[in-house]
């Protein structure tokens, strides 16, 4: 299981919580491999955005959020060696 990134990514120095930038449908939260614990939501464009390395999260599968919602918090989870917040679109 994997996806595959066209390269599209966006870092944000940590300490602070991480928001949606798209509004959506939860499709995965949890831990995901190197990604640490992540937030996926699929966006109305079928466009996946990732939002990983999270220390916790606040939003649930299935849900729909709105672009702003606040899905989490910055962290060191997966490969991440400082707190920070990646993001990628698929």
């Amino acid at each position: 299981e994997g996806l595959y990134s066209d390269g599209t990514g966006f870092y944000i120095d940590g300490g602070r919580d991480a928001h949606a930038w798209v509004s959506g449908w939860v499709a995965r939260v949890g831990w995901y491999g190197s990604y640490g614990r992540c937030v996926i939501i699929m966006d109305d464009d079928a466009r996946y955005w990732l939002y990983s390395h999270l220390s916790e999260t606040y939003v649930k599968p299935h849900e729909t959020v709105a672009a702003g919602t606040k899905l989490g918090h910055t962290g060191t989870t997966g490969f991440a060696e400082t707190e920070r917040l990646c993001i990628q679109i698929f």
